[in-house]
């Protein structure tokens, strides 16, 4: 009986693997199905509408709340109005085409404020009685970056007071373009400048073409170090860092010394001697240093050496633990 269930076991394993065979190969071990995208033979894996093997399709949520792949499928969001540079002049008639093709440093969403330094602030109607105008720093346009191109029009004052007339707010003719921006995530304001392609950087021309702005805040970027600039999203490499250096000063002799961590801004000279019982010291500039009859003339600098005498048989230590190298 046992050589017959093992006939029985056999045969039932052959007509699997040929149900098997015939469902998705022929018997040579060709594919006789479609192949998916993931490349099994009569898979189900499908491209999905971004164009991933597989993927669970569009995910992004757009502004408008419609859904798409990534942000760049989203629909433009139609006029994107500013919300830190509103306070604008009210249109003249006149005004002045500003073109600024690309933008460093800023996110979109971010601001773009143009200003005249010595503009029109409110409108001078001699019917209302105003007899003289009043000039200071003035916003005459405004823009959200986009990522794309910004077309700004800046309103342009008109001076009519020759013939009697009014003088009407805005930027005058001739005056600088002074560009600000306003970082939304960090709600900081600062100057920023162009590179002018057309125009001169003045407001009057027919037209102004800025190539780039630089809109980067330059600064120390490294948390550690002195100087940290908490705004600043470019290195300028102006960082400061925290170095310590120690003078040995041997008794009953001048000590020839000098700083080699720049300790000015930081430290008096004598703080920076405040470890040793110094008796007397002066520079070649005949400058001195006398504790005990309080004289301190002296300000520790880089480029200078120091000559120091210290009271008492026992060896000296100071130390400048701040400064830069």
């Amino acid at each position: 009986m046992i050589p017959v269930m093992i006939l029985m076991h056999v045969t039932m394993a052959r007509k699997v693997i040929v149900n098997m065979l015939e469902e998705n190969y022929d018997c040579d071990g060709n594919c006789t199905v479609d192949t998916d995208c993931a490349g099994e033979c009569g898979g189900d894996a499908v491209v999905d509408e971004c164009g991933e093997c597989g993927g669970s399709g569009a995910g992004y949520e757009c502004w408008d709340g419609s859904v798409a792949c990534d942000a760049s499928d989203c629909p433009d969001e139609p006029g994107a109005q500013p919300q830190y540079f509103t306070d604008l002049p009210n249109p003249t008639g006149e005004s002045s085409l500003i073109i600024i093709q690309d933008i460093l440093g800023l996110d979109v969403g971010d601001e773009v404020g143009l200003f005249d330094a010595n503009g029109v602030l409110e409108s001078c109607i001699p019917d209302e009685g105003c007899l003289e105008a009043e000039y200071g720093e003035t916003l005459v346009a405004s823009g959200v970056w986009t990522g794309d191109q910004m077309e700004l029009v800046a309103v342009m004052s008109i001076d009519l007071s020759d013939f009697g007339g009014p003088i009407l707010n805005g930027a005058v003719d001739g005056n600088d373009i002074v560009i600000r921006v306003w970082d939304q995530s960090l709600d900081y304001e600062h100057s920023s400048f162009g590179n002018y392609t057309q125009g001169n950087g003045t407001y009057g021309q027919i037209l102004t073409v800025i190539e780039v702005l630089d809109a980067y805040i330059y600064g120390c970027t490294d948390p550690n170090a002195l100087n940290f600039d908490e705004y600043a999203n470019m290195d300028d490499g102006s960082c400061d860092y925290t170095i310590e250096q120690s003078i040995d000063l041997l008794s009953y002799q001048l000590n020839n010394i000098s700083f080699n961590v720049n300790v000015w801004n930081t430290y008096a000279f004598d703080e920076a001697l405040s470890g040793a019982n110094v008796l007397l010291a002066y520079n070649d500039m005949n400058e001195y240093y006398v504790p005990e009859f309080g004289i301190n003339q002296i300000s520790p600098e880089i480029t200078q050496g120091y000559y120091v005498f210290i009271s008492g048989a026992k060896w000296g230590d100071t130390n400048c633990r701040r400064g830069s190298s």
